[in-house]
């Protein structure tokens, strides 16, 4: 390995990685797991009814967005969530630091 190859594999790897690809991802995840429930209703987190008619909730448990029954983890280090309804769309809120991430996950 020559210098100048050395060279671009330390350019490439230095590049910092947007902190926030991994909310996207679970807004997606999230989403998916959204658009089969009925009957919404938000109060400590989202709770509806999935295709089987289980009642599950997405909530912030311990700064991680997880989902359960059963303990289904999302995202990792988040500080505040919020569901909202809206023109029945539903859209999920997150923060983290000091930037707030919102995302349109559904619709009743």
């Amino acid at each position: 390995m020559n210098v100048s190859s050395l060279y671009r594999v330390m350019k490439v790897s230095t590049i910092p990685q947007n902190m926030s690809d991994d909310l996207y991802i679970a807004a997606k995840q999230v989403s998916q797991e959204v658009i089969v429930g009925k009957d919404f209703q938000i109060e400590n987190g989202l709770t509806y009814l999935d295709e089987n008619s289980q009642e599950t909730t997405i909530i912030m448990d311990n700064h991680r967005l997880v989902k359960k029954p059963g303990f289904e983890i999302f995202a990792f280090h988040i500080d505040k969530l919020s569901f909202y309804i809206k023109n029945d769309f539903i859209y999920m809120m997150i923060g983290r630091e000091d930037k707030t991430y919102t995302f349109l996950i559904g619709s009743q």
